[in-house]
């Protein structure tokens, strides 16, 4: 949960504004709140001033321009119409944002835009994290996913229900992704075994550790075929 979304309940309930600005600056997530209607950037919190490099006066003055990646106007007609989009519906709206810092470094931030009213104004709050090194992980782990030469399955640890699969899974199996995902494991074994022994291998997987294991698997056109399974329990995700 983003902490800074403390922030705009507080303002939006209209409390002290001594108590607002010590929450505004606490928070460990980047804050920024903007004017949508005069395109300006109106304040930013401390983390925000850190995760750019760039200090809070030089924020203010340069605005959204200073820090977005991307050059020309449309980077910032982007933002602006983002902003707008957000202040006449009243739905937050979550995006990725690149931004390069003072220093150069080009990082990526999950932006969460959320409406407010701040002394009778429309306003939007901006809260960031940066989440460059979540996407450098992800991205290597889905290397790492798609270029072994093993069919690899990721199902839910009591249910089944398959979460993710990679490209040799699919080659394997006869099945596209997005006919896999969703269903259970029941849908790649083999008539010879029940979805009762099924669970009862991830049971044994989930309480006692990883299982080496001989099983059947059952192709998109019928045909059955003898595979060996290692299953585990991984965290990913925190999940």
């Amino acid at each position: 949960e983003l902490l800074g979304e403390r922030v705009v309940e507080a303002v939006t309930a209209g409390g002290n504004p001594n108590a607002i600005r010590t929450l505004f600056d606490s928070v460990n997530d980047g804050v920024c709140l903007h004017d949508p209607r005069a395109e300006e950037l109106l304040d930013v919190n401390g983390t925000m001033a850190e995760l750019t490099g760039y200090d809070r006066e030089t924020l203010l003055d340069r605005g959204v321009a200073c820090v977005s990646a991307g050059t020309g106007r449309d980077t910032c007609d982007r933002a602006y119409e983002l902003q707008r989009g957000v202040a006449e519906t009243g739905e937050a709206e979550t995006v990725e944002w690149a931004i390069e810092t003072a220093d150069g470094d080009e990082r990526l931030l999950e932006a969460t835009l959320t409406p407010a009213t701040v002394d009778g104004e429309d306003r939007v709050f901006v809260v960031s994290q940066d989440v460059t090194e979540r996407r450098e992980l992800e991205a290597t782990y889905r290397g790492v996913f798609e270029n072994v030469s093993d069919g690899l399955v990721v199902h839910h640890p009591e249910t089944g229900e398959i979460r993710d699969v990679n490209t040799r899974f699919c080659e394997m199996n006869g099945y596209d992704r997005e006919d896999l995902i969703g269903e259970t494991v029941d849908v790649v074994t083999a008539p010879a075994y029940s979805y009762d022994q099924t669970q009862e291998r991830i049971r044994a997987a989930r309480e006692e550790g990883p299982q080496l294991f001989e099983w059947r698997n059952q192709r998109a056109d019928g045909e059955t075929y003898p595979v060996e399974v290692h299953l585990s329990v991984v965290e990913i995700a925190g999940e």
